[in-house]
């Protein structure tokens, strides 16, 4: 299951990253392709913050109080993570990116950020 976690967050961090170099390009023409890749990302995302609450969960029950400690630590870094994610994807539809691409580049560079750090 450790492997299937680590690949996923490989996974999460290259996703970020094809996702900033099209925000790079600042082509609104590409709308259609940015939130293609939002919505595929959103569904993977969720899917994998599932099997990551779920250790995160198990690790909550170790015997081993510094286990405990991180298990907590990273679940609430994570459920905080989802919801700053899910918050974005619906305070910026895609009519709003184009009229707002540099603000959106700069929120999502900043949560770029935070995902990459927790999936380290």
């Amino acid at each position: 299951m450790l492997e299937k976690l680590t690949e996923g967050h490989d996974y999460i961090r290259h996703v970020m990253t094809e996702f900033t170099a099209l925000l790079d390009s600042a082509d609104t023409g590409r709308i259609d392709e940015l939130t293609k890749m939002r919505v595929d990302f959103s569904r993977f995302f969720r899917q994998h913050t599932a099997a990551d609450k779920e250790l995160a969960g198990r690790m909550m029950e170790c015997g081993d109080p510094d286990i405990r400690q991180i298990g907590k630590t990273y679940f609430e870094r994570l459920a905080k993570l989802y919801l700053q994610l899910s918050s974005q994807v619906r305070l910026w539809s895609p009519e709003s990116i184009v009229r707002d691409w540099q603000g959106y580049e700069a929120g999502t560079r900043i949560l770029r950020g935070c995902v990459c750090e927790l999936m380290e």
